[in-house]
């Protein structure tokens, strides 16, 4: 049961994982071809808003060691 849980959260956090790298790599993407500023600024606030969403998935943020 226990190989279970722990194999079943392994494998949502490898898929959160790549879902994050994929909107990285779209972000950085579009963040390249945009052509005017206002087009820029929208990318780069989905890209500064990016590591909250890492940081809330990182071992470090649930870890009890302080």
């Amino acid at each position: 049961m226990m190989r279970s849980v722990v194999l079943f959260t392994h494998v949502i956090g490898m898929v959160l994982l790549f879902i994050g790298v994929a909107f990285e790599w779209v972000g950085l993407e579009s963040l390249r071809r945009a052509t005017t500023s206002e087009h820029a600024l929208s990318w780069a606030t989905l890209q500064d808003k990016l590591p909250r969403v890492y940081a809330s998935h990182s071992p470090r943020s649930w870890s009890p060691v302080s």
